[in-house]
């Protein structure tokens, strides 16, 4: 929909010259009043002797006491016209400009969103101390925004040439809605009935505007509405064409510009069935060391495919274990099922309950901070290792405490009871160059990473920007990529 933000239409027009020679009571006048009255003394008190209309020009002979003598042709009469009912047409104007005087344009109605401010036929007077008025240029325009409803004033301010003084005079204008009365189904959408998460289709759709100002009605297809800015679908989420829809009953709603100005029609969405479950990625390790309780299937990544042709990825922290650990027999393949929205995968598990000898720390994907910078410890994992290489994550072990102020290598020492590990990160005021991933090295997989934040198919942080920009151009570039990889294998130096 086409919106006018607050219009300031400045239009400085070319300032007006002054014609040089007649004397300030003498010259040419139009009348600029639908009727000016002719009297016979400077005052609207004194007999009225006739009137002279609108476009009417009269030679004034005389100015006094804001009024100027003129003799009407086409009758004869000698009178006086006030001055402020005449436009001078001629002649060298003396005084001073007291004030000014707007005569609206032709156009003053306008519709909301459809139609932008139109000066044509807009006169701005100056009005000077002799009761003299004369068309000016130079003048200024100001209006509130056009998108709201209601009455708006235009404010004109003029400042006379060689002047310090500003005058304003200003003029209403009126915002009223589109001239539609009516938004009609004549068509519901050809399909009513959806799965869970498929997408709103209106083809089919057929609807009637109807409008208040005696244009014919008009009809529209789904291409029309999707095409107009106008038209806005909603009711349920994800009820706009593109979007998948949730389950349950809904009602959509048509509506073109107005909230009363819409009509509306039912969609029914089935909960969508999980139709098969596939192991896409195996647990980290398939021995357990327990038969009191379920083994670890940390990493295992599953495959769900549903009726509306949809596919998922599951993690493990999502699934179920289903297996009786007591009944493991000791060495052997066990069977353990994993089940996610009734559907079930099987493992194979082998019972080791051979000593433990040691931790190991796997150390986070991050280990280069900036100072102050939160430290993030994604990827740390802590695994019991056994005598026989095997080993199990443990969530239950001890980690001392890392300084995100201290500038410097920090030594992180992970225990679990009697065994420990250990792994460093590091705290400095500004990242190495290059070190997008912040592990503390200059890899092709930093450049990896430079390269797809240059085509934005990943944002950086502030300070992984910092170290992937090494041109200092700020901007994120393949030249940037292509420096840190020649980095990365010796070719470049940082």
């Amino acid at each position: 929909m086409r919106r006018f933000s607050a219009v300031l239409l400045a239009l400085v027009l070319l300032w007006a010259t002054t014609p040089a020679a007649l004397a300030a009571d003498k010259g040419a006048y139009k009348v600029i009043a639908e009727a000016a009255g002719v009297y016979a003394e400077q005052s609207i008190t004194a007999t009225k002797l006739g009137e002279v209309y609108a476009g009417t020009v009269l030679d004034v002979t005389a100015v006094s006491r804001g009024f100027g003598q003129v003799k009407v042709k086409s009758t004869g009469i000698t009178g006086w016209v006030q001055l402020s009912q005449m436009e001078y047409l001629g002649g060298e104007v003396t005084g001073e400009v007291t004030g000014i005087r707007v005569t609206p344009p032709d156009k003053t109605v306008y519709v909301q969103d459809a139609e932008q401010l139109d000066l044509t036929g807009m006169k701005v007077y100056a009005v000077y101390d002799s009761g003299i008025r004369i068309t000016v240029t130079g003048f200024e325009v100001y209006c509130d925004a056009m998108d709201t409803l209601g009455e708006k004033e235009v404010r004109v301010t003029y400042t006379p040439k060689g002047s310090t003084k500003t005058f304003t005079d200003s003029f209403k204008v009126t915002v009223e809605r589109y001239p539609v009365t009516r938004l009609t189904l004549i068509a519901a959408p050809t399909r009513s009935l959806y799965l869970e998460h498929e997408k709103l289709d209106l083809s089919g759709l057929v609807m009637k505007l109807t409008f208040a100002d005696g244009r014919p009605e008009q009809m529209l297809t789904d291409e029309d509405i999707a095409a107009d800015p106008n038209f806005t679908v909603s009711g349920c989420c994800g009820e706009a064409p593109g979007k998948p829809l949730e389950k349950g009953e809904h009602t959509v709603t048509v509506t073109y510009r107005y909230e009363d100005i819409a009509a509306s029609f039912p969609v029914s969405v089935t909960p969508r069935t999980l139709v098969s479950l596939t192991i896409t990625r195996q647990p980290e390790t398939l021995v357990t060391h327990h038969r009191d309780r379920d083994p670890d299937i940390s990493g295992l990544l599953l495959k769900a495919e549903y009726d509306n042709g949809e596919t998922e990825e599951i993690e493990s922290y999502d699934c179920q274990v289903v297996c009786d650990p007591s009944a493991f027999i000791l060495g052997a393949e066990n069977p353990v099922d994993v089940t996610y929205g009734g559907k079930t995968v099987r493992l194979y598990y082998k019972l080791s309950l051979n000593d433990v000898t040691g931790i190991q720390a796997v150390p986070p994907k991050k280990l280069s901070f900036i100072m102050g910078e939160e430290i993030d410890l994604s990827g740390l994992k802590v695994r019991l290792v056994y005598a026989d290489g095997t080993f199990e994550n443990i969530t239950d072990y001890e980690m001392t405490e890392i300084d995100p102020e201290r500038e410097g290598s920090q030594n992180i020492i992970v225990r679990y009871g009697e065994y420990s590990d250990v792994f460093t990160i590091n705290i400095t005021t500004v990242f190495r160059r290059g070190d997008v991933n912040g592990d503390g090295k200059v890899e092709p997989e930093d450049a990896r990473l430079t390269l797809r934040a240059s085509v934005g198919f990943i944002r950086f942080a502030a300070s992984a920007f910092a170290a992937a920009d090494i041109d200092g151009d700020n901007e994120i570039s393949p030249a940037d990529a292509r420096m840190i990889l020649r980095a990365s294998v010796g070719l470049e130096k940082l």
